[in-house]
C-alpha cells in the first residue's frame, strides 16, 4: 500500500480494525502513517485508548456502526450517563473528532 501511495495513484492509505498491538507492530516498519482507522465507534464501544493513541500518531478514526452494531446494545445501561438516549449517536462521534461511515439502505 505505501508504494502505491508514494506512486501517486492513491492520495491516503488506511487500516480497518486495527487495535493498538498491531498498529504498534505497523508502526515498526510503516514510512507512511495511515491517514485512517475504520472502526466500530459508538457510545457503547467508545474505544476511548485507541482514540487517545490514534490522535497521538495523527490517524484519524473512522465509525462504522454509530448506532451500535447488534440488538445486544439495548439491554445495557448507556455507559456515559451524560449522554441521553435521544442523541443522536452520530453527532456525539463527530464530538469526539472522529468521522462517520453511514451505509445506505439497500
Amino acid at each position: 500500500m505505501e508504494d502505491i501511495y508514494k506512486s501517486g495513484t492513491v492520495k491516503a492509505i488506511g487500516v480497518s480494525n486495527w487495535s493498538i498491538p498491531y498498529l504498534e507492530h505497523l508502526k515498526e516498519t510503516w514510512t507512511v502513517v495511515p491517514s485512517v482507522n475504520q472502526v466500530e465507534l459508538h457510545p457503547y464501544n467508545p474505544q476511548h485508548g485507541l482514540k487517545e493513541w490514534c490522535d497521538k500518531e495523527g490517524i484519524l478514526l473512522e465509525s462504522y456502526c454509530p448506532l451500535g452494531s447488534t440488538s445486544e446494545y439495548a439491554t445495557m445501561d448507556l455507559p456515559d450517563p451524560q449522554i441521553p438516549l435521544s442523541y443522536p449517536t452520530s453527532s456525539w462521534t463527530r464530538s469526539l473528532g472522529s468521522i462517520v461511515c453511514l451505509s445506505r439502505p439497500s
